[in-house]
């Protein structure tokens, strides 16, 4: 009689256990777990539509960074799918194992491998739902500054930094000149060895300037350089002209560490965007930057509110899709406490950029044109009827005039020829006369009498010289005197000077601009320039030659119109009225249209969206921007905030373009004036926490390794930053050094230190800025690990597991297959013993 099944449990409990028990549903979740990987990972192929047949219709798109998700690696493998999955994973293996393997030496392997995978996840979570990673800055040095008066300031080691210390009469300035990181001591028990060495420049108040060399850890080697009287040695060493190492004793610069309280979360871990503001106090000072952290920003898309918002390439499209984050004051340093700051756009790489627009006084007419061929070529163009004259109109065939009245403009499109006007003393009225030819192109033509004078002229020749007007050449004769007149247009006619032909070497007469071999010939300007002849007046009138095609406007703001000179249309020479868009022929296939015009517009500044294309894709988030929309007194607000890769608490210095903060790293906030009078700086940047001990670099080690791999350099380099870190009593103390290289992270207090970029050498690039030599501060990057051992734990544990199941377990298979043998044959003979006694072979005691 055999024993009654079981009965299975029933209801949805009973069916998700039978489902967690399932070898197949298992293998289901890690199939699962596979493609959810490599999506997260490596994105993914698909086709854009049914022929996927086709190659061409399959593309590649990291799915995780489409709009909607914005998710990172890290945040694409903490969102809740891949959580539930690795749950529901772990408890199928716990009840498979539990229910369908039982605990023997056979199955050790197997439950040791479960274990460690299972251990291997809860180590994961932990690793995961604890994970922080940024990175800061550690400036090197910083100059401590005491004046003789007692006033005290602090000056960043940053070659061309600067700070004013003192008010009024007593004020003193200080720049750091130079850093030199590989200064070698000339003298005392270092000699030999290689320091870190500052110059920096000071300017007292009144007496001579003078520069302070300081070099770290030998205060006692203190010693000002000044000016001498030597001019083979302009700079001179104090104690050699004064006797002493120092001009003013009295005066304290000491360089100290700097050290670094807070470090800054990394975007591309997990999205961790902040907005900082301080307030500009009377006094200049300012408060301390307040934090509000930005939950629910993107990263990899732009978002923009309206298209009025910024700029775009042309043919190119707003992606209207406004966001709606807002930041929230919880920093007691808040200037804006309680007032809810809204973004509304943002654009992941852009950049400010000047346009004209629509409105305002100021007339500045600006057309915008579009040639078509009828074959497929188009081309356009913009012209200004007032251009500058550093940018002439490179299109002969075009041009554009602003017409103040009618009359103005029907002399802007009637054809007349150029006119000089003569004028001598004595002589009554005016002598006009038409240009028709020039000597230059004609060498017989005849000199023309000036009526009722002894004057007699002829055109040498006419030439545009753009911002320099239009000058006309002549030769005039009065007697035995030969000489030339040079003429402009009425607007520069204060240039006309007369030019002694005899003073010409060679007999030639050259045109401005023309070209002369100087080997030959002698220099294009002459020689000798006369005093103007007072005994005749010239004016000169370029006239107008309407170019082929010809827009004018005026004198109306909307009045625009075409004429067309030569073209073989029907309307050659006359006045056209025009519209926006409207098709004019140009003969054949071609065409002309006006895609816009503006009488009167005015300079709009918006950030420019960067094509996808033109973007470098190594800037990361450092080209983003937010627009920003907060109310005040009843005002509302809307600027754009730049993003900056580190808030620095120094305020910005005009004097440096380059800003007080760090070469490299731009500081630029906005400055906004709120309606109550109050001045405001904000900045878009990342999340930052303080460190778990205040940090500082004692010093920056460069090697480079000849040999190996060389790429596109001849040497390995690796960067090595000795830090300390502040002793845990929280003195000024500093603890012992720690080495942190590029593969080599130092720990300290739970969190982990690695070398995250360094300051390279570089070139001034502003006026106001100085080389540097580089090696001013590190970056560290700064990371917890916590889980780590258990994750190791779990796969340790899982990897002896699989030796055992591959190793261990056969053998113990083979051992027992070997005892089954030697018993199965026993009992074979046995057996065959009995069969023999049941039929009378042996005798049954025997058997």
């Amino acid at each position: 009689m055999t024993a009654a099944p079981t009965p299975r449990a029933g209801g949805p409990l009973g069916a998700l256990f039978g489902l967690l028990n399932s070898v197949s549903f298992g293998i289901w979740l890690l199939v699962i777990l596979f493609v959810y990987c490599t999506i997260g990972s490596a994105g993914a192929f698909y086709p854009t539509s049914f022929a996927f047949w086709d190659p061409g219709v399959w593309e590649y798109h990291q799915i995780r960074t489409f709009r909607g998700l914005e998710m990172t690696e890290y945040e694409w493998f903490n969102w809740w799918p891949f959580d539930l999955l690795m749950l529901l994973i772990c408890l199928n293996i716990t009840v498979v194992t539990l229910k369908r393997i039982k605990l023997n030496a056979i199955n050790a392997g197997v439950w040791m491998i479960h274990s460690g995978v299972i251990v291997l996840c809860l180590g994961s979570v932990w690793y995961f739902g604890t994970k922080v990673e940024g990175d800061t800055p550690v400036l090197r040095r910083q100059v401590s500054i005491t004046l003789p008066s007692g006033e005290t300031g602090v000056l960043p080691v940053i070659p061309g930094a600067v700070l004013d210390v003192g008010e009024g009469l007593g004020r003193w300035n200080f720049q750091i000149s130079s850093a030199n990181p590989d200064y070698t001591m000339l003298s005392g028990p270092d000699k030999g060895q290689q320091r870190y060495s500052v110059m920096v420049s000071v300017q007292p108040p009144a007496s001579d300037p003078f520069m302070r060399q300081l070099i770290a850890g030998h205060p006692e080697n203190t010693e000002d350089v000044i000016r001498s009287d030597d001019p083979q040695q302009p700079m001179a060493r104090a104690v050699k002209v004064l006797g002493k190492p120092l001009v003013n004793e009295e005066l304290g610069l000491d360089l100290d560490f700097l050290p670094q309280t807070h470090f800054y979360l990394a975007n591309w871990v997990e999205k961790s965007w902040a907005l900082y503001l301080r307030e500009r106090k009377p006094d200049g000072t300012y408060t301390e930057w307040a934090q509000r952290p930005l939950d629910g920003m993107p990263l990899f898309n732009d978002y923009v509110k309206s298209p009025e918002e910024i700029w775009t390439a042309p043919g190119r499209e707003a992606p209207i899709d406004p966001l709606d984050v807002v930041a929230e004051s919880s920093d007691p340093n808040d200037p804006l406490a309680g007032v809810p700051i809204e973004v509304t756009s943002y654009l992941r790489y852009a950049m400010d950029q000047s346009r004209r627009v629509a409105g305002g006084d100021r007339l500045f007419p600006e057309l915008s044109l579009r040639f078509d061929d009828g074959m497929g070529q188009i081309f356009d163009t913009e012209l200004t009827a007032f251009p500058d004259p550093s940018k002439p109109n490179e299109l002969d065939f075009l041009d554009f005039k602003w017409a103040a009245t009618v009359a103005e403009r029907q002399a802007l499109v009637e054809p007349s020829p150029p006119v000089l006007r003569f004028q001598v003393p004595g002589v009554e009225g005016l002598h006009e006369a038409t240009v028709s030819g020039s000597s230059l192109a004609d060498e017989d033509l005849a000199f023309e009498q000036v009526p009722g004078s002894d004057y007699a002229y002829r055109v040498q020749f006419i030439q545009d010289l753009k911002d320099q007007g239009v000058l006309c050449s002549l030769e005039l004769k009065n007697g035995d005197r030969h000489f030339r007149r040079w003429v402009f247009d009425a607007a520069h006619r204060a240039r006309n000077m007369d030019v002694s032909l005899e003073s010409q070497d060679d007999g030639h007469n050259h045109a401005p601009g023309e070209h002369v071999d100087h080997e030959h010939r002698p220099s294009l300007l002459p020689k000798e320039v006369l005093e103007k002849d007072d005994g005749i007046e010239v004016w000169f009138e370029p006239g107008n030659d309407p170019r082929p095609v010809f827009f004018v406007a005026g004198p109306g703001d909307d009045d625009l119109g075409l004429v067309m000179n030569n073209m073989g249309a029907v309307q050659d020479g006359e006045y056209v009225p025009i519209r926006i868009g409207e098709r004019i022929s140009l003969g054949g296939n071609n065409t002309v249209s006006v895609t816009s015009y503006l009488a009167r517009s005015q300079v709009e500044t918006r950030p420019y969206l960067v094509p996808l294309e033109e973007r470098n894709k190594d800037a990361r988030e450092r080209r983003s921007m937010a627009h920003l929309a907060f109310t005040v007194g009843g005002e509302t607000l809307t600027p754009w905030v730049r993003f900056h890769e580190y808030v620095f608490d120094r305020p910005d210095d005009p004097r440096m373009p380059f800003g007080t903060a760090m070469r490299r790293f731009p500081f630029d906030p906005e400055r906004l004036e709120l309606p109550d009078g109050r001045r405001l700086e904000l900045m878009l940047g990342r999340e930052r926490m303080e460190l778990v001990a205040p940090v500082v670099l004692d010093d920056f080690v460069l090697t480079s390794h000849v040999g190996g791999f060389s790429g596109r350099t001849p040497s390995i380099r690796n960067w090595t930053s000795h830090v300390r870190f502040a002793d845990e009593d929280g003195d000024a103390a500093w603890g012992g050094i720690k080495e942190v290289t590029v593969n080599g992270p130092a720990e300290h207090d739970g969190f982990w230190f690695f070398q995250s970029a360094w300051d390279p050498p570089s070139r001034a690039r502003f006026r106001g800025e100085v080389d540097s030599a580089g090696l001013n501060y590190t970056v560290l990057g700064v990371g917890n690990r916590n889980g780590v051992g258990v994750q190791l734990l779990g796969c340790a544990i899982a990897v002896v597991g699989m030796i055992y199941a591959f190793y261990v377990k056969p053998l113990l298979i083979a051992r027992r297959r070997k005892r089954g043998g030697g018993r199965a044959a026993l009992e074979a003979g046995a057996a065959r013993v009995r069969a023999g006694v049941r039929m009378g072979g042996l005798p049954e005691d025997v058997a």
